[in-house]
């Protein structure tokens, strides 16, 4: 599976675009998704047993400074010396014997075996080798998955990886490896790590996604996995949950009436939480019974469209009313803004009393984001 289709899971199914910004590859071939990490400017470490496919994984490395190749066979103990598989595909060498790979594929055969001596993941950390916080790693060895993760027991209780990506099969398919439901029970759930998604082809093996938390439990703010990814949320009040919120218009892809609250309740998920429809001037307005003290605003846009569609928060003005009858401008938003990947607009404004605040879009372009907090700081305290 290469790189490209690793961030399109993701955005497809966690509806997130959450930011890869460093993976380690354990299983890296002939060093296929080099140049999409490089292209996507995730910073990536390929890990390659074999010193031939390390030989063309480390000739495309060398094409940028983002992509380095790394020679080791890594295991749940280091120093064993063990038998490498190599297959006339290549893509199967493993390990292990091929045992239910054999009557799957049965094109695909053993035709050479190699002496290597092991490593562990830890132990590559530990030696320089690997970054000690990469948030995100890619398994892919051939049935060893549960090795391989056995031998990166410091790296998945350190808190740095948010998600695992792991090709795995239902019943393995490599002798002596491990189930899917056994690699789960065993050794990512006990650590952190949840089934995101899993969708297993004719001969029963996938990749599989694995994350850290990524719903809330009663009483917190944010979810681990937002942790994870450093979306700081500050220490403020915030008083918009308590405000009557309404828009401009509904559309065609409103999903209710009441939309318009649902841009302040709950947490910042990526998509839409309201949308008006295509007209100029629409906007989005929060009013209270009484004026409130702001000293911050949090807009987190939508993350799950194209650039069009995330860009079309540029215009946008953030106003507030004393009153409820006259406006000020406090920003006009020059540049498009990110959500839930860390990078949502601040706006440090306060303190101003406010009996009403919205988001008015003069241009023809609907108006929709994620989330937005209406904040009170207490004495002294900024979001930095």
């Amino acid at each position: 599976m290469t790189a490209v289709a690793t961030v399109d899971a993701l955005k497809q199914y966690f509806r997130l675009n959450l930011p890869l910004k460093k993976i380690v590859h354990i299983g890296a071939n002939t060093g296929q998704e080099v140049e999409p990490y490089d292209q996507a400017g995730i910073e990536g470490f390929h890990v390659e047993a074999h010193p031939e496919y390390f030989a063309e994984v480390a000739a495309q490395c060398g094409k940028s400074q983002r992509q380095k190749a790394v020679l080791a066979c890594c295991d749940e103990v280091s120093g064993r010396a063990v038998e490498f598989n190599v297959t006339n595909n290549g893509q199967s060498s493993s390990l292990l014997p091929l045992g239910r790979h054999a009557l799957a594929y049965p094109h695909i055969t053993v035709t050479d075996k190699i002496q290597l001596r092991t490593t562990t993941i830890d132990d590559l950390i530990e030696a320089g080798s690997l970054p000690s916080d990469p948030d995100f790693m890619v398994i892919d060895v051939q049935g060893a998955e549960s090795r391989v993760i056995a031998g990166a027991h410091r790296l998945l209780e350190s808190g740095a990886l948010w998600g695992i990506q792991v090709e795995v099969a239902l019943d393995s398919l490599y002798e002596g490896g491990p189930s899917f439901e056994r690699l789960y029970a065993e050794y990512l759930k006990p650590k952190g790590y949840y089934l995101k998604h899993a969708d297993f082809n004719l001969f029963g093996w996938t990749n599989a996604l694995f994350l850290k938390r990524w719903w809330r439990l009663p009483g917190e703010d944010m979810t681990p996995l937002h942790r994870h990814v450093g979306l700081d949320l500050g220490d403020g009040k915030n008083i918009a949950p308590d405000g009557h919120c309404t828009q401009s218009s509904l559309s065609p892809w409103s999903t209710h009436l009441e939309e318009a609250q649902t841009a302040v309740s709950g947490f910042p998920h990526g998509s839409y939480s309201f949308h008006t429809a295509i007209e100029a001037n629409s906007w989005w307005k929060i009013e209270w019974s009484q004026p409130q003290r702001i000293d911050e605003v949090l807009c987190f846009n939508r993350l799950d469209g194209d650039a069009e569609v995330r860009d079309r928060i540029i215009g946008s003005i953030f106003e507030y009313s004393p009153d409820g009858v006259s406006w000020h401008a406090l920003h006009s938003v020059a540049e498009s803004v990110g959500g839930v990947d860390g990078n949502p607009l601040r706006l440090n404004i306060g303190p101003i009393d406010a009996k009403a605040f919205r988001v008015r879009q003069p241009r023809s372009v609907p108006l929709h984001f994620d989330h937005i907090r209406l904040l009170q700081r207490p004495a002294g305290s900024s979001l930095q």
